[in-house]
């Protein structure tokens, strides 16, 4: 009885919850995209694109069931550019920082993730800088554009690993990453995500 207990707690319930949440999420994301893709042709200031994230991250954490604590960002200084260094997890990470980070920031991400319907064009209209890693030249001009955002006050996120984790374990840092604060002459924030193993593995599709 107690092993059945264990059984249905651990793989079962989680699958459950599965079939109502990730429809949610995808169904969601396609909806927070639309929004913000309107709010990019009416409001050029970009609020209305941040407040899109902003809100899309802070539900998908209430939908997964995932409560958040950050610390530190008491110590940055508004209207400055920073370059936010990170390892990379899940969607969560990426989430976390557009749910609480407070002010103007901008990720730069791998091409690939801006074929995304929906998500893609969100990307592209609130001005993310897609990145092809597998030329040299093209990574150097998608961080000469990030420098020239953080001059003019906007921060830049980058995972230097550049993809996700599956075991938790740090993979080895691309070069290219710490380019970008060389160049602009911004002050590195560097910062940790938790391996959270069993949230990732019920939540690897999205």
């Amino acid at each position: 009885m107690t092993k059945c207990c264990s059984m249905l707690k651990k793989e079962i319930l989680p699958r459950l919850n599965a079939l109502w949440r990730d429809p949610v999420m995808i169904l969601f994301t396609g909806i927070m995209s639309i929004i913000s893709v309107v709010f990019s042709l009416i409001d050029k200031s970009g609020k209305g694109q941040d407040w899109c994230s902003r809100s899309w991250s802070r539900a998908l954490f209430r939908i997964a069931g995932v409560q958040l604590t950050a610390s530190g960002l008491e110590k940055l200084e508004q209207g400055r550019g920073y370059v936010f260094i990170s390892n990379h997890i899940s969607i969560f990470d990426i989430c976390a920082i557009l749910a609480y980070v407070p002010f103007k920031f901008r990720f730069v991400a791998k091409l690939s993730l801006f074929r995304i319907p929906f998500l893609g064009w969100h990307m592209k209209r609130i001005g993310y800088i897609p990145v092809d890693y597998r030329s040299p030249r093209k990574v150097l001009k998608s961080y000469e554009k990030a420098a020239e955002q953080i001059k003019n006050g906007v921060s830049i996120v980058i995972y230097p690993e550049g993809g996700r984790t599956d075991d938790g374990v740090i993979s080895e840092f691309k070069r290219g990453a710490f380019m970008l604060p060389r160049h602009a002459g911004a002050p590195i924030v560097p910062g940790a995500a938790p391996w959270h193993g069993p949230v990732v593995h019920k939540f690897r599709r999205v």
